[in-house]
């Protein structure tokens, strides 16, 4: 199994000429013909299921399934209606409201100004929001053009979302499930944004009861 960083995240730097979300897609793309990896099973959470989801439209020789959890990256309702919240200017008390199923399962959220939270990571937290509002700020966290090349995805696809999703509705996960031909739908209980984090057991049969099927 590989987990990258995305450029910009964790200890990464963010090369000067990466500035959007297709730069990051076909970063991964030369990453896995690089490496001559076939049959990939791609898993994109939030942000980075929107990368997963730039990378299928472009290239689907090298990858087997896909998997987008609480997906950012689509434009779903008209001009002046906002599907997705802001969340990179909440405080850590909205941010647990908007963020998590059960706010009380916030508290071990690594955010600035909170308690117990290290400078190192501190500073990382602080580089990803700099490098998600630097990538998907304008127009606010999608691709205006994403949502009509998701026809192009012909592979086995499962969309993943928490039941209480703040930030993406469910019925904004609908619209991936109906955009992506033949893709199957799973509401996670009692998750929020986080349901990898909030509910990872059931998340993880979820993922693997998908991959192993005919």
């Amino acid at each position: 199994m590989l987990a990258p960083s995305l450029p910009g995240f964790g200890r990464t730097e963010l090369p000067k000429w990466l500035d959007s979300v297709d730069d990051l897609a076909y970063f991964f793309v030369d990453l896995l013909e690089q490496s001559g990896l076939t049959r990939v099973n791609l898993l994109g959470i939030g942000f980075g299921g929107w990368v997963a989801a730039e990378m299928a439209v472009r290239c689907q020789a090298r990858l087997g399934r896909l998997v987008l959890a609480d997906a950012l990256g689509i434009k779903v309702s008209g001009p002046e209606t906002s599907d997705i919240a802001d969340f990179l200017t909440l405080t850590p008390d909205k941010a647990a409201r908007v963020l998590w199923y059960d706010p009380k399962a916030a508290e071990g959220m690594k955010l600035p100004g909170m308690p117990g939270v290290s400078e190192e990571e501190m500073t990382g937290v602080l580089r990803a929001h700099e490098t998600v509002s630097l990538l998907g700020w304008k127009p606010f966290m999608h691709n205006p053009k994403l949502r009509r090349r998701l026809g192009r995805i012909k592979l086995p696809t499962l969309i993943l979302w928490g039941e209480g999703d703040r930030v993406v509705s469910p019925d904004y996960g609908r619209a991936w499930e109906r955009s992506i031909p033949g893709a199957t739908f799973r509401l996670i209980s009692r998750a929020g944004h986080y349901p990898h984090r909030e509910r990872p057991g059931d998340f993880a049969r979820a993922v693997t009861a998908f991959l192993q099927e005919p």
